[in-house]
């Protein structure tokens, strides 16, 4: 019940003396509070006039952080933006705007510029500190224009109403009327509006002096206004909500605020006004008052402030009001102005398209512009007829010039800036964030598809010169929705640590399940990683392999190891070196030699890659000893204490004794770098260093050279060699050598060793016969003459030495002058293995072409010598394949042939010394790797050898190129695939000189990974010219072997391509050149690598030499062919085949909910395989970013904005029952969802599950922590107990990154040149770990100040150092270049043009000329976009039936007749002149007496 009407006053309850004290405190507190405000207000007024952010016309300001003329960024923070003037109150608390704006506006032609431009980030808002007004209470003086003193009015007005204040019986037409219209007065009732308010009875000292009047040319300067008293017009009754309490049962009206009237909101082409109250909550109020009182009597300082007043606007208040009422508060608003919420829906498409908020600022100005002159336009127009109607009268005299845009008593207008604009929007994303991000997280993913793209980094903004982060991490899910995304510095595997945990909790807690693949561009360098992070991936891998046993093949054996081995002796000392040395040359048998290998300790970066950091940690060496039988003993020396070695062992390693081992020369290479040793090491005879992949290789047990140990040892031994993967890389420096390096270690050089002895039992068939050892009759084989290695442990035909000078050639062939002698030897054939070699020396007589071994049989023949060497009577020895051409099907061009001269390469041309032979474990850089990327110990997987050079596959070594692909090797592949056996074990098919030793069919295990790589990049990555003319071919081929079409649909396809007529023809040429109508929709499979693997090698062998005709070059260069090789190793392990059970298909479709199909009537459908998605992603993302360059927060802002759009679409277009609801606000979805099942009792969307209900977790997007835990810690902690807080000032962007990565200080590259200075001194300093990255970071917080010095991530650390190295050579370089530069400079001084004083000043250019007389038309007017220029013509004057003629006389002004009986003073204009009559007098009643 409302409460009567008091009898008597009430008495004022006295204040108590504590509360006297409370309240005066609470003054004090409220007035230092203000003054505190007023000051940082006038200081950042100040300094923003210093820095000139008065907005002309383009001045093309330079961004001082990456020095783009004219690029300036409205969303960066830290650099300087173009602004434009500042909106201030003055000392009365009118919004007015500085000087540089009323100058303007003053001027005949102001300036038409963008110049709302408001500092978002002060201290307090302005209604914070405001003074609430008392209704009893006359507001105070205000410095008011037309609109100003209108609303000013429209406040007065609203506040006798609501306080009931209004005469008996008056009616509260104001309050009707916003019932009525929702709140809003309208410009165009500003005349009814205004007349009403002139009508009521009011003395002028209520409004302020500013009387108010209506007036016709005042008209276009009045704008729309809102009115928000939500508990009088909103829904019955809705109270705002205290945003302290969160409750609205103690709030009510504390009054209207004294310092200015309402808000100016921007719209889209002109502003409007939002008028409130003050609410105060009484609950609160006690609550502080309580406070205080608690704060005097404890005598402790005042606590923080409890907000407990609030204006209508509040924007805490406005989403707790009652029934989701504040929705309808028309803007959002800023410190001191407001953009409107349809002018913020449209930023968001529109900043996700590319236009940048400086562009919609630009937009915005034309739109308020054309507003301005189309109003003006109006204006003017009704002027013309108001001055031919009130011509006699010159009333229309009074009508004044229009207003320019900045007049700030008429039109007013505001127009934000870009800077403006990009602070709004990065507020209200701020507000969605939350939810957006949940958005992201309650998707699911059953598969992940990672990629790191470089694109958006390349916008994001630089400090001091360097980019704080270069690339962008994105993963997709199987349906292309983004799971995860955060920025990077590098692709390193240490900054996805990070992101990759806190999603696996997020998942975790919101019961949602693992991942079971992932897909990955370069599956050996991720493959460790992911695997060791996901749990879901093991026991995926453990599934799919659950059938297999144990990979080596039954027929082989492990190696055996003993651990207890008494015959290893590990020393450390010298002492115990020249010891051990002088004892090992007392009993091994030198001419069996001894092994040798080395390990050293390898530091990996982030990215998985290995670096070289530290010098040889342990030698080993194993060798014979011949007092014991030849038992073999091995000796491991301790090197990683040494600085330098003992002479008895350097005389071992550069001594004649034979040295074996995998890569050899490398082990003592590098030996000889680490101790400086090279001056000896040159002293050892090459041929005593024997690489046992060449040695293999001459001895035709291997094809390739370029072969790991464990191949080795299983080929030449049949064991299986069993290292711990772990084992290659670990620390080598340790104190003590685990068992499992020890056995790692012992295998390194006893299996060489063993290797060495069987070896040196088989001959080396690839020594020639020398002419002293051409004697009559003896016994030979016949060889090509050139080729590789392997080529030439071949034979061709076998015979013996006759003595003869002339042979007789068979018919048809002629003989060249040649004659046995000077390097020539006569030669009876008696058995020809290859028909096919070329005889040099002879042609033919009939065509200009080479006689083969076939066109003279068993007969005689002279032959150089190098095509000889002595017989050996073995079966094993390979037949050599024949002439280049057509060896693999292939013709080859004729020019590859016909230009090859008998003198060509020798073999001592294409062979390599042994000791550049690779190894399988030695060197990051050489070895484990595929395309230059370590394979984390996978000892099989080699670089190509480095005799596999550009020039060898160029010239008469091309000859010997190809691949023996005979109808043999298809039914032995195919009986290998279809019968499961391999029938001929002793030939291995598809063999090809640029590829490892091909496995058996039977050898290889069809193993399957949960991490799989992108088929499409491992076909690129061979790179091959682009015009090469077998590109097509080879590309149509790679395809056409990596998938496999499933039969079925293949044949229901072509089936209904036919029947719509297609010819067999024309589905020929599509599947070859259009492709795409069978991809989409017939399925595809990846096989398994039993079959895969040759499908693959058999491209790579047919078109990897293919010779171009034009360019004559091969297809596949060394670097292509070491590619292909890694891609073969990967097929074995699995990283390409689809795993079983795994569908990688969806049906496709449309936004419907039904499945697309095409022409034919089949369904298409989608492929979830590879990171195509991904890389698409992110090339779309160029559309938002284009040369944008944006803060750190902006370009969060952005990617949350098209993370969510991205997600929502792929929803709708692959999320079964997804609806389609043509925008993204999808939270009010979540409240129509709630609403519909409350009220109706159903579900809108059945498939739609509300984000709003998903609790929140750690995980965040865009910029995350991407550092580790102690680097973390060591940072905080030197920030509590070190770092000078007040002297860090950190840019608003940096203060953003410490909040989002959870730091105290950014991390940033090095950019100062204290930080390059201190980096110098630290890579000198003996105790600062530079070596390890990781460490390094850490250590470097010890000098951080944060303001020249900062924090770095290990990433930094490891690039700074490459750059600081790489900048000390080209110092020495430019100092070495000191003399030529100076001599430079002295040419350039005395050659040099001279150039003339120029006599003419420098003007302004010429405006634009006026139109000639000659120029214009004869038309009235012309009519532009239904529009007439041109005078306008006056409506006729003619009466038109119904109205009223012109009046003979004046006729009197309307009065009211009580007034006029009473001799009232206005009786013109009181109500009762009107249709009430006298009853509706203002002034008297009907006795007389004044009212």
């Amino acid at each position: 019940m409302p409460r009567g009407k008091d009898l008597a006053p009430r008495k004022r309850r006295k204040k108590t003396d504590a509360e006297k004290e409370v309240t005066r405190l609470a003054k004090e507190e409220k007035k230092r509070r203000r003054q505190q405000h007023d000051d940082e207000m006038k200081r950042k007024a100040d300094h923003k006039r210093k820095m000139n952010f008065f907005r002309p016309f383009d001045c093309g300001d330079t961004n001082i952080d990456n020095g783009i003329p004219g690029n300036r960024d409205d969303s960066t923070d830290d650099v300087i933006m173009e602004t434009t003037d500042i909106i201030d109150t003055d000392d009365d608390g009118i919004i007015t705007f500085s000087e540089e704006i009323d100058a303007g506006c003053a001027d005949e032609d102001p300036s038409i510029v963008a110049n709302l431009d408001i500092d978002e980030d002060a201290a307090d808002d302005l209604d914070e500190g405001a003074e609430a007004e008392p209704d009893n209470q006359a507001p105070s003086k205000l410095k008011c224009g037309v609109q100003a003193t209108f609303m000013i009015h429209i406040q007065e007005r609203l506040k006798k109403e609501i306080a009931n204040k209004t005469k008996a019986l008056e009616r509260k037409w104001l309050l009707d009327h916003l019932k009525m219209n929702d709140g809003w007065i309208r410009k165009e009732q500003a005349e009814s509006m205004i007349r009403s308010l002139t009508s009521s009875r009011q003395s002028p000292s209520t409004c302020n002096d500013a009387t108010i009047k209506w007036a016709k040319y005042n008209r276009p300067y009045y704008k729309d206004i809102k009115v928000w008293l939500p508990d009088l017009l909103l829904l019955g009754g809705c109270t705002p909500c205290c945003p302290s309490c969160k409750s609205d049962s103690h709030v009510v009206r504390h009054g209207f605020n004294t310092n200015h009237i309402g808000r100016e909101v921007i719209g889209l082409t002109e502003n409007y006004y939002i008028l409130t109250c003050r609410y105060k909550c009484k609950s609160c109020e006690q609550k502080k008052r309580e406070l205080l009182q608690a704060a005097i009597a404890e005598e402790s300082p005042v606590p923080v402030k409890l907000k407990y007043t609030f204006m209508g606007w509040d924007a805490e208040s406005l989403p707790l009001t009652a029934l989701g009422a504040g929705d309808e508060f028309p803007a959002i608003l800023t410190w001191r102005a407001g953009i409107d919420k349809e002018l913020l829906d449209l930023m968001r498409p529109l900043f996700d398209k590319g236009v940048r908020p400086e562009a919609f600022s630009d937009t915005i100005l034309e739109l308020h512009a054309k507003e301005h002159t189309r109003a003006w336009l109006r204006y003017e127009r009704e002027f013309m007829l108001e001055k031919r109607k009130n011509a006699l009268d010159k009333d229309w005299a009074a009508w004044p010039e229009f207003s320019s845009m900045y007049d700030p008593d008429l039109w007013n207008d505001h127009t934000p800036t870009g800077t403006y604009l990009a602070k709004a929007y990065k507020r209200s994303n701020q507000e969605m964030r939350l939810h957006l991000d949940k958005e992201v997280k309650k998707r699911g993913a059953k598969s992940l598809h990672p990629d790191t793209s470089y694109k958006e980094g390349k916008n994001l903004c630089q400090w001091r010169g360097k980019s704080i982060f270069n690339g962008l991490e994105t993963v997709l899910t199987e349906v292309g929705e983004v799971r995860i995304q955060h920025h990077v510095v590098s692709d390193s595997h240490d900054q996805k640590t990070t992101p990759l945990e806190a999603f696996k909790k997020t998942t975790q807690e919101y019961g949602l399940p693992q991942p079971q693949l992932i897909f990955t561009d370069n599956p050996s360098r991720d493959y460790n990683f992911y695997f060791n992070m996901f749990e879901s991936i093991q026991q995926q891998k453990a599934k799919f392999n659950a059938g297999l046993s144990d990979l080596a093949a039954p027929n082989e054996s492990s190696y055996p190891f003993d651990p207890e081995t008494p015959h290893l002796k590990i020393i450390s000392t010298a002492e115990e070196i020249n010891l051990a040395i002088a004892s090992m040359m007392e009993i091994m048998d030198t001419q069996k030699g001894f092994a040798l290998d080395s390990e050293h300790k390898v530091t990996f970066n982030g990215r998985g890659m290995g670096k070289e950091e530290s010098k040889i940690g342990l030698i080993q060496i194993a060798f014979f000893n011949k007092s014991e039988n030849d038992r073999i003993q091995y000796i491991f020396i301790r090197t990683h204490k040494l600085k330098k070695l003992p002479i008895p062992l350097v005389r071992l390693l550069s001594g004649p004794v034979p040295v074996i081992g995998v890569n050899v020369g490398g082990d003592l290479a590098r030996i000889a770098h680490d101790f400086d040793i090279g001056h000896a090491m040159g002293n050892r005879p090459k041929n005593t260093i024997i690489n046992l992949g060449t040695y293999a290789r001459k001895r035709d047990v291997i094809q390739n050279g370029a072969i790991g140990m464990k191949q080795l040892i299983k080929t030449v031994l049949g064991l299986t060699v069993d290292k711990n993967k772990n084992d290659t890389f670990s620390d080598w420096n340790a104190k003590e050598l685990s068992a499992s390096q020890i056995k790692y270690a012992l295998i390194d050089v006893d299996g060489p060793l063993k290797v060495f002895l069987e070896l040196s039992k088989k001959p080396d068939l690839t020594q020639r016969l020398k002419l002293s050892e051409a004697s009559i009759g003896k016994l030979v084989d016949v060889v090509p003459r050139y080729g590789s290695v392997a080529c030439m442990a071949t034979r061709a035909a076998s015979g013996r030495i006759i003595d003869a000078v002339y042979c007789e050639s068979p018919e048809g062939i002629v003989q060249s002058k040649v004659r046995a002698g000077a390097g020539m030897v006569a030669v009876q054939l008696d058995t020809i293995y290859s028909p096919s070699l070329q005889i040099p020396h002879y042609r033919k007589i009939d065509k200009n072409a080479k006689p083969t071994l076939a066109d003279f049989g068993n007969g005689m023949l002279i032959l150089p010598i190098q095509m000889l060497k002595e017989h050996i009577e073995s079966d094993e020895i390979r037949e050599y394949g024949g002439s280049v051409a057509n060896q693999s099907g292939l013709t080859v061009p004729a020019t590859s042939i016909s230009q090859r001269g008998d003198e060509g390469l020798s073999s001592q041309n294409v062979s390599v010394d042994e000791s550049n032979e690779e190894c399988d474990h030695d060197l990051p850089h050489q070895n484990n790797t595929v395309d230059g990327s370590r394979l984390n110990g996978d000892d099989d997987i080699d670089e190509y050898s480095q005799e596999y050079t550009d020039d060898y596959l160029t010239g008469n070594a091309l000859d010997d190129i190809g691949i023996d692909l005979t109808l043999d090797d298809i039914e032995l592949l195919r009986a290998s695939a279809v019968e499961g056996e391999f029938v001929s074990g002793d030939r291995i098919p598809l063999h090809c000189e640029w590829l490892p030793d091909a496995p058996s069919p039977n050898e290889i295990c069809d193993v399957y990974s949960p991490q799989l790589g992108d088929v499409f990049h491992a076909m690129n990555r061979p790179y091959v010219p682009i015009n090469h003319e077998a590109k097509k071919g080879y590309f149509v081929a790679l395809q056409n072997a990596f998938f496999v079409y499933n039969e079925e649909q293949m044949k229901h396809l072509v089936d209904r391509m036919k029947d719509s007529g297609v010819t067999d023809g024309e589905i020929e040429r599509m599947k070859y050149f259009n492709s795409q109508i069978f991809i989409s929709c017939v399925e595809r499979q990846v096989p398994p690598p039993s079959i895969l693997y040759w499908r693959v090698r058999a491209v790579f062998a047919l078109y990897g030499s293919m010779i171009d005709g034009k360019t004559n070059k091969p297809l596949f260069t060394a670097k292509a062919w070491a590619k292909a090789k890694g891609i073969l190793t990967e097929i074995l392990l699995g990283y390409y085949s689809d795993p079983p059970g795994m569908c990688m298909y969806t049906k496709r479709m449309r936004r419907n909910g039904t499945v697309h199909k095409n022409k034919y009537g089949i369904e298409m459908i989608e492929c979830i395989r590879g990171t195509n998605r991904t890389e698409a992603y992110h090339k779309n993302l160029i559309v938002t970013f284009r040369h944008w360059h944006t803060g750190i927060e902006m370009s969060d802002c952005l990617l949350s904005e098209r993370r969510h759009r991205h997600n929502h679409r792929c929803s709708e277009r692959r999320r079964f029952g997804f609806p389609t609801l043509g925008h993204f606000d999808t939270w009010l979805v979540d409240q129509l969802q709630i609403l519909v099942l409350a009220n109706r009792g159903r579900v809108l969307y059945p498939n739609w599950s509300n984000s709003s209900d998903y609790r929140d977790t750690d995980e965040s997007f865009d910029t995350v922590a991407i550092h580790s835990l102690e680097l973390d810690e060591a940072l905080k902690y030197e920030w509590e107990n070190r770092i000078n807080k007040q002297a860090v000032k950190l840019t608003s962007d940096q203060s953003y990154m410490c909040r989002r990565m959870g730091v105290p200080l950014p991390f940033l590259p090095f950019s100062t040149q204290e930080e390059n200075q201190l980096f110098a001194n630290c890579a000198l300093a003996d105790d600062f770990p530079m070596q390890n990255a990781d460490e390094a970071a850490i250590a470097w917080c010890k000098y951080v100040d944060g303001v020249t010095i900062f924090p770095k991530l290990p990433v930094h650390i490891r690039t700074h150092k490459e750059a600081f190295e790489r900048n000390m050579r080209v110092k020495d370089c430019v100092e070495r270049a000191r003399s030529g530069k100076e001599r430079l400079d002295e040419l350039n001084n005395a050659v040099k043009p001279t150039v003339a004083a120029n006599s003419e000043a420098v003007t302004c250019p010429d405006a634009l000329p006026p139109i000639h007389p000659n120029a214009t038309h004869n038309e009235p007017h012309v009519i532009t976009a239904g529009t007439a220029i041109g005078l306008p013509v006056y409506p006729s004057d003619k009466r038109r039936r119904g109205s009223r003629g012109h009046d003979k006389k004046q006729r009197a002004p309307r009065s009211c007749g009580r007034c006029k009986l009473y001799n009232g003073e206005h009786m013109h204009e009181c109500v009762g002149r009107g249709r009430g009559g006298n009853d509706a007098c203002q002034y008297f009643d009907f006795d007389g007496t004044p009212r």
